[in-house]
């Protein structure tokens, strides 16, 4: 049964006029689309970029009961894109700040906090308790599986995310639509998937595709046509533009298929976008923390050493240490610029994929930054480095190889 058609237990009072004024004045809405949304219950998983927007504004519109849940607290970072924080909330669980910022706002609807982590063994009870769920997760496990719960329980799932400049938004499992996994039946791999911490964002693009997400959730829940069925809307900031590509049910999906394999939900840990990499994969000698490093710097002892920082320009060019040398390993071309004796203008030198190094950087020893692992030329060799610390690197003639292993993802 949808949203827009259960019983009613609710009913538009006095205040609710004054409150809903703007909307109950639109046709498409009116009394009874109001009374549809007093009555409708929603859960949001994820209380960050996209679940700020979401939360306010379904919390403005008069939404009856919600659910935000989420297992993070608040972090200075959040602040850029996570409105529905505040800096005098910073280590507060994020469902408590969002629940304090949806009452203050409106405190006719009921709005409950849920400070844990959707899983396998909780999603069936959680999500059967409402009526539209919405994905504003940044965890590819969570989405499949808030997927296969929705498609189970017949669950309309309103889901979206945002990265860098981009954004996408789709309505799955909704009057015969598509679910999750028709369009992407496996979770990728873990190098394929990228992150916010990883790639950034612009702090507005979350706010802009979790506003399409609340618009989405309002008209499923008054009653109204849902938009995003059957196709999946791409935004692109730069542009100010969408594209829309239409999906279609596929005949092999394991959830919703004719032939369907999915009986019950199985936690799964795909280890993405935010497993770090092992940070003990080389012998404690070959390493060399930050308070040694200083400690040759202070007593004279590295003008022999090279300080590569291989994190991308713009990461460089925020923060370096001194005398660090900007160094990308998967560039096509490698860029070589130093934070120290650079004349204005200096563009740095740049070299081929394949070297030998110039001559003017050879060095017996190379200390190498930050978390990642990257096989590399010589002189340099395979390359492990970390995030807790500098690895110390013989990079002359008689260099001794590091184990060519890849333990993992960068964070």
């Amino acid at each position: 049964m949808s949203p827009a058609t259960t019983k009613a237990v609710k009913t538009l009072e006095s205040a609710d006029t004054s409150r809903y004024g703007r909307q109950l004045v639109l046709p498409e809405i009116g009394p009874t689309g109001q009374r549809n949304l007093l009555n409708s219950s929603v859960l949001i998983v994820g209380a960050g970029g996209l679940g700020s927007p979401i939360a306010l504004y379904l919390a403005g519109v008069g939404i009856g009961r919600m659910g935000i849940m989420d297992d993070d607290v608040v972090e200075l970072s959040n602040l850029q894109r996570q409105v529905i924080h505040s800096m005098e909330r910073l280590g507060m669980p994020k469902t408590d700040s969002a629940v304090k910022s949806c009452r203050l706002l409106n405190d006719r609807i009921r709005c409950d906090g849920m400070n844990e982590r959707l899983t396998a063994t909780n999603a069936m009870a959680i999500i059967s308790d409402y009526d539209i769920i919405v994905d504003a997760t940044d965890s590819v496990d969570t989405r499949y599986l808030l997927n296969d719960a929705c498609v189970l329980l017949s669950k309309p799932l309103v889901a979206a995310s945002a990265v860098r400049l981009d954004g996408q938004i789709s309505t799955y499992n909704h009057q015969g639509s598509p679910c999750y996994r028709c369009v992407f039946p496996n979770a990728p791999v873990a190098d394929a998937v990228t992150s916010c911490a990883e790639s950034g964002v612009l702090g507005v693009v979350p706010g802009i595709i979790g506003c399409l997400q609340a618009l989405e959730v309002t008209k499923i829940a008054a009653g109204l046509p849902a938009s995003y069925t059957g196709k999946l809307v791409l935004f692109d900031a730069m542009s100010a533009s969408f594209q829309n590509i239409k999906i279609s049910k596929s005949e092999a999906c394991i959830a919703c298929g004719p032939e369907a394999t999915l009986r019950e939900l199985i936690d799964t840990d795909s280890s993405c976008a935010r497993t770090p990499l092992a940070t003990h994969v080389l012998d404690p000698s070959q390493r060399l923390s930050c308070q040694e490093y200083a400690d040759l710097k202070s007593v004279g002892e590295s003008d022999d050493v090279i300080l590569i920082d291989t994190r991308p320009p713009i990461e460089f060019e925020i923060c370096a240490l001194p005398d660090a040398i900007s160094f990308m390993l998967n560039s096509p071309s490698l860029s070589v610029r130093t934070t120290s004796q650079s004349p204005p203008g200096d563009e740095g030198l740049l070299l081929p994929t394949v070297f030998p190094i110039a001559p003017t950087l050879a060095a017996p020893l190379a200390l190498v930054l930050p978390a990642a692992f990257a096989p590399v030329s010589p002189p340099f060799r395979n390359v492990c480095f970390s995030e807790i610390g500098f690895q110390l690197l013989d990079a002359g003639p008689g260099a001794s190889r590091v184990p060519n292993t890849n333990d993992g993802a960068m964070t």
